[in-house]
């Protein structure tokens, strides 16, 4: 009996939840296959039409449950199984409320909005692209070296220097 009310709560809490798709996604082929990118998250991964179709279905908040009347013909745990997998990749998200708050980067990119997606792709694609960390050793050796080659361009600027052509002072 336990395990029946353990399952009863189990749909209960589904009822509540609703689905939409990341609104930080791009699509793109490479070759035969086709690929599913989220750029906030960084995260990406080959699918096929089957979960282009479950992604285009989740536009907008819709009930979890909205998918079982939508393919029927697919058992119910092979279709939690595939949104288990697409929120846990960030390319579906889970709310107890059809319009959550977002976070802080998701607003951020929100608000290139006219520019997006590629702005948004291009900019979370590159920010990060260092081939090694820098040390804090080096930014001090960097930084001193510019600290020094300002000092000798300041005391060139100051000094009077001779014309190779005349030798007379030159200001």
């Amino acid at each position: 009996m336990k395990g029946a009310a353990n399952h009863k709560h189990l749909l209960s809490s589904r009822r509540g939840t609703f689905l939409r798709r990341s609104p930080f996604l791009v699509s793109y082929w490479q070759g035969q296959q086709l690929f599913f990118e989220n750029y906030l998250t960084r995260k990406k991964i080959a699918a096929s039409i089957e979960t282009a179709a479950l992604l285009d279905f989740f536009s907008s908040w819709k009930r979890e449950e909205a998918m079982f009347r939508r393919w029927p013909e697919y058992t119910a745990q092979s279709l939690r199984l595939a949104i288990r997998r697409l929120v846990q990749e960030s390319f579906l998200q889970r709310s107890t409320r059809r319009s959550p708050t977002e976070d802080s980067r998701a607003k951020a990119l929100r608000d290139w909005k006219a520019w997006n997606p590629a702005a948004s792709f291009f900019h979370m694609q590159t920010k990060d692209s260092y081939s090694e960390e820098i040390s804090a050793e080096e930014i001090r050796r960097v930084e001193a070296e510019k600290r020094a080659s300002a000092r000798a361009d300041q005391e060139l600027s100051t000094r009077p220097s001779h014309s190779l052509s005349t030798g007379k002072i030159c200001r």
